[in-house]
């Protein structure tokens, strides 16, 4: 049962959410755990169909419902994570059509039938893509939590130019927020992908 102190928060936390209320003074984790447990109560169920990471997934949601949230509860996937809630930190980074967007802020209808990649699609424990292998290889990650935001946005950077200046890599990683001060470390790794890229 979800406490009614709780149930307020997460109230003004989903409105907030959805661009229609209020920001919420902070974020405690029970409030997450709550609307996650209440998202769809009393809202319409529909049966759509989304493709992520190579893969069909036929699921009974609300279409309202966010994209971080149906990743991460009903999919099981744990690579884009739930950091500010408001599309600012880059921790719920995904790809779709080659662009990263964050799936914080995007309802599950705003997918349609474009697919989905997150950090699990690039590659696999066994046969990492080649900017993972870069990062494991620069010892470029720490708590991991920002590693969605950082690789995927690097990626999509050097997928569309590949000879990007440092800097122009910088400013594309500026909305990507980490805590555990390895940027020189992940930079290096970045342009270790980069130049295997180019030979």
């Amino acid at each position: 049962m979800i406490c009614p102190t709780h149930a307020r928060r997460a109230s003004v936390f989903e409105r907030h959410i959805h661009r229609v209320g209020l920001v919420p003074e902070f974020v405690h984790p029970a409030d997450v755990a709550d609307l996650r447990r209440s998202k769809g109560a009393g809202r319409p169920m529909k049966e759509i169909t989304l493709k992520v990471n190579g893969r069909q997934h036929l699921l009974a949601v609300d279409p309202e419902t966010t994209l971080l949230f149906v990743l991460n509860d009903e999919l099981g996937l744990r690579g884009p994570r739930f950091g500010c809630g408001m599309a600012q930190c880059g921790a719920c980074s995904v790809m779709m059509r080659g662009q990263v967007v964050r799936s914080c802020v995007m309802p599950l209808k705003a997918v349609g039938q474009d697919e989905v990649t997150t950090l699990e699609g690039l590659g696999t424990p066994e046969q990492p893509h080649p900017i993972q292998q870069a990062f494991i290889e620069e010892g470029a990650a720490q708590c991991g939590f920002c590693l969605s935001g950082v690789i995927l946005t690097a990626k999509a950077v050097l997928d569309v130019k590949p000879n990007a200046s440092d800097q122009e890599i910088r400013d594309a990683l500026g909305g990507v927020l980490c805590r555990c001060f390895t940027h020189i470390r992940m930079l290096r790794a970045i342009r270790k992908y980069a130049e295997a890229r180019r030979t």
